[in-house]
């Protein structure tokens, strides 16, 4: 069944890649099984602004608790939004650039920088400064 919280959440997957496109000329969805009215509907909206990316990522970690999904679905949604929070974070701070790192400082205050979590992450913005 898809409740209003999935649907918010598609949708902010689908408006992210659209920053996210517009910034760096990549996409990042590549399948789609969804109704595609959605897909359409956002594809035809303006590009949000990076704050509102980031509200909306963070609502939607903050009602996750709520939606009782199986335990095993609700660890993989919250690493997620963890993960929309941070791009989000970055899209805020500014792109990647020489002499800094925009992820560690787009990182929630007191998150560990020392966890498995956040070496992944270098790693993957990392990867993608290549690609830029």
């Amino acid at each position: 069944m898809v409740t209003p919280w999935i649907e918010n959440y598609i949708r902010l997957a689908f408006r992210i890649e659209k920053a996210f496109q517009t910034l760096y000329g990549r996409r990042f969805i590549s399948y789609y099984y969804g109704p595609p009215a959605w897909k359409a509907e956002e594809d035809a909206a303006p590009v949000y602004p990076s704050a509102d990316l980031l509200r909306m990522a963070e609502t939607l970690s903050e009602t996750l608790a709520v939606q009782q999904f199986e335990p095993h679905r609700a660890t993989f949604l919250t690493k997620q939004l963890f993960a929309m929070e941070t791009i989000c974070r970055v899209f805020c701070r500014g792109t990647f650039g020489p002499g800094g790192n925009a992820v560690s400082h787009a990182l929630p205050p007191g998150y560990r920088e020392t966890s498995t979590a956040y070496a992944c992450l270098l790693e993957v913005s990392f990867q993608h400064c290549a690609y830029l």
